[in-house]
C-alpha cells in the first residue's frame, strides 16, 4: 500500500499462510515465511515473481529443525537472519548466506532468543531473549559479530522485545511490557542508554518499525476492539 494507507494490493492470493514480511535493502523485494510449508519466500514487486529461498529440507541438511520466523535481510541483502523455533521455550537465531547458501547458528541456548535485526553496517545483531532470566522475562541484547561478544542493554522487571535499529544504528526502537497494562513504544540509544517511552495509551503498541527517514516509526496499534497500524512521530 501506499504510505498514507491507500492502494492496498495483495501480493499473494492462494490458500498459503504467508507472514511476516520485510524488505530486500533495494526495496525490490520482500522476504515473507510461508509457514504453511516452513519456507523462506522472495517475491519480486516488479515481476511478480517468487522463489523460495529456504525450506525445511535444506534446514535439515543442517541438522536444523524448526519453524523459520522473523526473517531479515542484511544492509547488503546478502544475509538473512531469521528465528528458529523449536519449540515454545527454545528459539535461537540463525543467519542463512544468501550467496553461499551456507546457514550459521549464531546465537543457541535453552531459552527463548528471536526477533533480531540488524544495525547500519550488519556487523551488529540485537534481539531479545530470556537466557539470563531463565525464561522468565524478556531483555534486550545486542551480538557484535566481528569479537562474538554479547550486551545486554535493558533489565525490566517484565517484558522489552522486538527491537529495531533505525537507519543510522544509533537508536533502537522496541517494545515494553508496562505494570498493569498493555505494552508501549520505547526508544533508546543503541548502547542502551537515554531510554524514553514514546507512547501510554490504554489499548497499547507494539512491532515498531523505522522510516527511513528516522524520524517516525510504524507501530501495530490496539484499538476499538482491533489492530491498526498506524505512525508515530518520534519528539
Amino acid at each position: 500500500m501506499d504510505s498514507n494507507g491507500q492502494n492496498q494490493q495483495a501480493l499473494t492470493t492462494d490458500s498459503l499462510d504467508q507472514r511476516r514480511p520485510s524488505w530486500h535493502p533495494d526495496g525490490k523485494s520482500i522476504v515473507y515465511e510461508e509457514v504453511t510449508n516452513n519456507s523462506l519466500i522472495s517475491y519480486d514487486l516488479s515481476s511478480g515473481n517468487q522463489g523460495v529461498i529456504l525450506d525445511q529440507k535444506k534446514l535439515n541438511k543442517y541438522v536444523l529443525y524448526g519453524k523459520m520466523q522473523f526473517a531479515r535481510y542484511d544492509p547488503k541483502g546478502e544475509r538473512i537472519v531469521f528465528t528458529l523455533v523449536e519449540s515454545d521455550t527454545v528459539m535461537n537465531l540463525v543467519i542463512f548466506d544468501v550467496k553461499l547458501t551456507t546457514l550459521e547458528e549464531v546465537f543457541i541456548n535453552p531459552y527463548r532468543t528471536a526477533y533480531a535485526s540488524w544495525g547500519e553496517k550488519g556487523n551488529l545483531l540485537i534481539f531479545h531473549s530470556r537466557h539470563n532470566t531463565q525464561n522468565i522475562s524478556d531483555d534486550i541484547y545486542s551480538l557484535n559479530q566481528k569479537n562474538n561478544s554479547i550486551n545486554r542493554l535493558t533489565s525490566w522487571k517484565k517484558h522489552d522485545f522486538c527491537p529495531m535499529f533505525s537507519p543510522d544504528g544509533k537508536k533502537i526502537a522496541f517494545v515494553r511490557s508496562m505494570e498493569n497494562t498493555r505494552p508501549e513504544i520505547m526508544v533508546m540509544n543503541s548502547d542502551g542508554t537515554g531510554q524514553v517511552q514514546l507512547t501510554n495509551n490504554t489499548d497499547g503498541e507494539t512491532l515498531p518499525n523505522w522510516a527511513p527517514t528516522g524520524d517516525k516509526l510504524l507501530i501495530t496499534a490496539f484499538r476499538n476492539g482491533h489492530f491498526q497500524i498506524c505512525e508515530l512521530k518520534i519528539p
